[in-house]
């Protein structure tokens, strides 16, 4: 579902990708997955971004970070970063 949603973020289809995206969110957390959780959470910063919705945009970046960062995954810390500074 993850998949299926930054395909459909790609193409603009922000609602689909949501729909997708919260669908995949939903299944990760039931699985404990929290590196699923993360990279969902970031590609929901993405789109919040592109609605133009910085507060939620936020709020899904924040998730990520700190999930990313107890995993200690280095280098998608450093990719969101690098991405939320663009914004």
């Amino acid at each position: 579902m993850g998949s299926l949603g930054e395909v459909e973020l790609e193409r603009g289809n922000l609602d689909l990708a949501q729909q997708y995206l919260k669908d995949a969110e939903h299944r990760f957390k039931t699985l404990g997955a929290l590196s699923g959780i993360a990279e969902v959470n970031y590609r929901l910063m993405q789109l919040e971004a592109k609605r133009g919705k910085p507060t939620l945009a936020q709020q899904h970046y924040e998730i990520a970070h700190q999930l990313f960062t107890q995993l200690g995954a280095k280098k998608d810390v450093e990719k969101i970063e690098k991405q939320w500074t663009q914004y």
